[in-house]
């Protein structure tokens, strides 16, 4: 599990932009996929919990979003979000799955599909 207070954005920087906090939340989540095992969590206390919900929704397959909570503190509406990791992208997986079969039907080469789909061709499905 991760548990964090990310930046708020509040008193972090110059001026730190929301889309500043957008790529560093995002970072933030793609890089814990690859450390945390499938079911692990993460509880974040952020300032924008529905930047984070946004995110999480841009990452679907790899988090789901368990519980989001807003708190009252002395000036701010902070949210604790906590998102579990998913064993496996299954969206990510269906795809490769069927453009693997499908490409038996259609005169695509490799290099072809490396370019349209920004992966390598797995004929294992």
């Amino acid at each position: 599990a991760i548990v964090t207070n990310l930046p708020w954005g509040v008193m972090t920087g110059q001026n730190q932009s929301v889309s500043d906090l957008q790529t560093l939340y995002e970072i933030f989540l793609r890089n814990s996929w690859y450390v945390l095992k499938p079911g692990s969590r993460i509880v974040m206390l952020v300032l924008r919990g529905l930047q984070i919900m946004r995110i999480v929704r841009k990452l679907s397959g790899r988090f789901r979003l368990i519980h989001a909570n807003v708190v009252r503190t002395t000036n701010n509406l902070p949210c604790i979000m906590v998102v579990e990791k998913l064993p496996k992208d299954e969206v990510r997986d269906s795809i490769k799955g069927q453009l693997s079969h499908l490409s038996k039907f259609v005169s695509v080469s490799p290099e072809i599909y490396q370019s349209i789909h920004n992966e390598e061709v797995d004929d294992d499905g």
